[in-house]
């Protein structure tokens, strides 16, 4: 069976987030510690305030650093967000990739439940996923952003396994719209679980069970009257 290159994806994904996050060119100790700094405390004064009221000000007092030495590091408001976002998004545990399963509809499952249990444990992430307008006006309008999730390349490869575990052809559209499901799926999960603080175990069990409903749908899609297709009549 020919895969999308998903782990692939993923790993240069976290590539790119190296150099997004400000530790490409790698830095000295001192240095990288007072970028540590700053985009820990960025990271939670967004998270306090919401983008739109935290401050380049609050931001160096809480870093202990001048402006100066903020505008080192970030060049605006804006750019401490995707270095912070970067940043939180480098940090994540990929080690499960090196034991994908096989089987494309078990691979589905794993994907969802990793992804929604990754996002909810981002606080930026989750922020996004909750709502915050601030943070998503930057996204929407910063093309980098592109770089930083990497929409197109994880899109073509979700939806070749979609259609892998589909129970016959997808309709016109059909696969891009149960493309577009996963990712509201994966978004709304993960910031219903963000926003109702639980235990590793029952997240990730709360994570199981969404995935379990989304795939066996998935599973069905591509029937006469499966998603995305309309009954005869």
């Amino acid at each position: 069976m020919d895969r999308p290159p998903l782990e692939a994806l993923l790993r240069q994904h976290i590539g790119n987030l190296e150099e997004l996050s400000g530790r490409h060119p790698p830095l000295g100790a001192r240095k990288e510690a007072t970028r540590q700094r700053i985009l820990a405390a960025a990271t939670e004064l967004f998270c306090e305030r919401g983008y739109d009221r935290a401050t380049m000000e609050e931001i160096a007092e809480r870093a202990g650093v001048s402006r100066s030495t903020l505008y080192v590091y970030g060049s605006s408001k804006e750019d401490i967000l995707i270095r912070s976002l970067a940043e939180e998004m480098r940090g994540e545990d990929i080690s499960w990739l090196d034991a994908l399963p096989e089987d494309p509809a078990e691979l589905l499952r794993v994907l969802l439940v990793q992804r929604v249990v990754a996002v909810s444990r981002m606080p930026l992430m989750s922020l996004i996923s909750q709502g915050d307008m601030g943070t998503i006006q930057v996204l929407r309008r910063r093309p980098d952003v592109t770089r930083l999730f990497d929409e197109e390349g994880w899109r073509r490869g979700l939806g070749a396994v979609i259609a892998e575990v589909a129970a016959g052809p997808l309709g016109p559209g059909e696969r891009e719209e149960l493309v577009a499901f996963f990712e509201t799926l994966e978004f709304s999960a993960a910031g219903l679980i963000a926003a109702t603080p639980q235990d590793r175990l029952r997240v990730e069990r709360m994570a199981e069970l969404l995935a379990d409903a989304a795939v066996g749908l998935v599973k069905r899609a591509g029937r006469r009257e499966g998603v995305g297709q309309r009954p005869p009549g």
